[in-house]
């Protein structure tokens, strides 16, 4: 059956997370398209849900400072830091799920594109046998045509592209011959040119809502004035870059990130094997200075 864009009610009443957590100024449910809503429900409740439970973690970090006054600098901030980080990285594992899950949605409409180009298999081995041997006839024809001109022959020849499929050698590039096998489906059910692209649709705007909830928490974090322990490989986890550039980007923050992480461990790291060492000169300093040194 072909194909149709399923119809969308818009909702009369906005998801309770947009008044719980709009006021950041970064969450616009009112403006998503009627039969996309649907799509968005279930990031929507779990999102609310884990947005919640990290809020709570931000407004405890922030209670750190005064509750835990008498340990020492980096004990608080360790503290605070595993308490904001547990709570990021359960609302990321919901984002994720949700943004993986539509993207396996657009690679299954685009297998049931190639489907239609699928080779048979067969149970019966004689038949397997023919079929196998009208192949190979097929494929000698093919390698006895210039390789510029094979692609012309191929389309809309489907034994052709089938035969293109099943062969052990590559005899056509491997993209040009997908390009061709779409093409087929597509003129033999054109509705599956907008079912794929719906579904490309629905996944860029689970992907666009999810950055939103994933900025809400920063920006949350931005009010509250504490550092995003999420490292940049965690967050491109869930947000794979899409691009050439936006990987190069990716890769760049990356590896800024993981320089200052290692700075950070090495100060640390000498600053703990020195510090016996500053002890004994501020006292030896101090012997000094009052002229009693032995």
């Amino acid at each position: 059956m072909p194909y149709q864009r399923p119809t969308g009610r818009k909702q009369e009443k906005a998801h309770p997370i947009q008044d719980e957590f709009g006021i950041h100024g970064l969450l616009n449910i009112q403006d998503d398209q009627p039969w996309i809503s649907p799509h968005l429900a279930d990031l929507h409740d779990e999102a609310r849900f884990g947005l919640h439970h990290f809020s709570t973690a931000v407004t405890r970090a922030q209670e750190l400072n005064a509750a835990t006054s008498d340990y020492k600098a980096e004990v608080v901030e360790a503290k605070r830091k595993e308490l904001i980080l547990d709570a990021k990285r359960s609302l990321m594992s919901f984002l994720r799920k949700h943004i993986e899950r539509y993207k396996s949605e657009v690679a299954a409409v685009q297998n049931e594109i190639l489907r239609v180009s699928q080779p048979e298999t067969f149970s019966d081995p004689t038949k397997a046998m023919l079929a196998e041997l009208r192949n190979q006839e097929i494929r000698q024809i093919i390698r006895n045509t210039e390789p510029k001109k094979r692609g012309d022959m191929v389309k809309g020849n489907l034994d052709f592209i089938k035969a293109l499929v099943s062969s052990p050698d590559a005899l056509l590039n491997s993209e040009h011959l997908t390009e061709l096998r779409r093409e087929y489906a597509f003129t033999q059910d054109p509705s599956l040119i907008a079912k794929e692209a719906d579904q490309k649709l629905i996944y860029k705007a689970v992907r666009a809502r999810a950055a939103e909830i994933s900025a809400t928490s920063a920006k949350m974090l931005i009010n509250g004035k504490i550092e995003d322990p999420l490292s940049p490989t965690e967050f491109y986890q869930v947000f794979p870059p899409q691009s050439e550039h936006e990987q190069v980007l990716a890769d760049n923050r990356i590896r800024s990130w993981n320089k200052e992480q290692t700075k950070i461990s090495q100060d640390q790291e000498w600053k703990e094997k020195n510090a016996g060492i500053n002890l004994q000169s501020n006292e030896r300093a101090t012997r000094i200075s009052r002229g009693i040194q032995h």
